[in-house]
């Protein structure tokens, strides 16, 4: 049997045009035991009905026709041939895809519908696994001090003892003999051992919780062998003796900062003052025994921060040996 031409390696058939061609053939090879039909010169093959309507013919240049397709009931399937064999069946993905014509323009939008009513809500999924802890942070910067708390309140004074018995008066003793009067003695030299320094230039000083020395390089006046360091703030006792010791300070704003005098690197008791309240003066005085080489400090602490004397009386200290 002949096969039938094609200008391309795939042509579509309508799907009425293959029932009817694959009736009479069956396959494109031809077999021994294959009835085969030789076309005379310039004729061709019929297939008529029995009222002689012709339904299929076969032209001898290889085209064949189907004069009833188009009247034949429209079908919903196309069929395709190979173009190198011939051969019928069932458009490709590929073939049919070519038939698509081009994207015709987008309709105007249609009216929204009305909203739905809400979906019940699904049910929860299980929670997931738990991830690794993460390494731990840098350790942050340290925090400043924080200021000190005011003093407790001094507790109430306990009882007075009971007053012990008098004890027997003792007899008198006999009246000595009356003694060599001495010569008159040297005028006394205790009151030459003393000093007096003062900050009057109104200094700033930056005041840590341990304690700032405070510089008193202004009207020094020291005598009997007193001394100084290089800085104005630690000052050497030359001698022996109960000295009275006197200072005051005056600052341009109230702190709650401390003030007191060192003695040998120790705050003195009696020369110290921590108030409960914000202030902006001190002052204290006593009368205390120092040794040969003690040295005196005067210090504002107990707070971090900036505080500024006063100019004139801003810190002075007085140093005085009594006997």
């Amino acid at each position: 049997m002949p096969s039938i031409p094609s200008a391309s390696r795939q042509r579509r058939l309508p799907s009425a045009m293959l029932a009817a061609s694959t009736a009479v053939f069956a396959a494109t090879t031809v077999h021994a035991a294959d009835v085969s039909i030789t076309l005379p010169p310039g004729g061709g093959f019929t297939v008529r009905s029995s009222g002689a309507d012709e339904r299929l013919r076969v032209q001898g240049d290889g085209a064949v026709l189907l004069p009833a397709l188009p009247a034949a009931p429209q079908q919903g399937q196309l069929a395709c041939f190979d173009g190198a064999s011939g051969r019928l069946g069932s458009c490709s993905p590929a073939a049919t895809s070519a038939l698509a014509g081009p994207t015709g323009a987008t309709g105007a939008a249609g009216a929204t519908g009305a909203v739905g009513a809400t979906g019940s809500t699904g049910a929860t999924g299980p929670s997931g696994a738990t991830g690794a802890t993460g390494p731990a942070g840098p350790t942050g910067a340290q925090g400043n001090i924080g200021v000190p708390g005011p003093s407790g309140a001094t507790g109430l004074a306990g009882p007075t003892g009971a007053t012990g018995l008098a004890g027997a008066t003792g007899s008198t003793g006999a009246t000595g003999a009356t003694g060599v009067t001495g010569p008159a003695g040297a005028a006394s030299a205790v009151s030459a051992v003393s000093m007096s320094a003062h900050n009057t230039v109104g200094s700033n000083y930056a005041v840590v919780l341990g304690g700032t020395n405070l510089a008193l390089p202004q009207g020094q006046n020291l005598g009997g062998g007193f001394s100084v360091n290089g800085s104005n703030d630690v000052f050497t006792i030359p001698a022996t003796g109960r000295f009275r010791v006197k200072y005051q300070i005056r600052t341009t704003a109230a702190t709650l900062a401390g003030a007191r005098v060192l003695i040998n690197g120790s705050a003195f008791p009696a020369l110290l003052e921590m108030p409960t309240m914000s202030t902006n003066r001190y002052g204290s005085e006593t009368i205390v025994t120092l040794l040969t080489g003690s040295v005196l400090q005067l210090q504002l602490f107990g707070i971090v921060g900036s505080v500024t004397l006063d100019g004139g009386a801003g810190a002075t200290m007085i140093v005085e040996r009594m006997d």
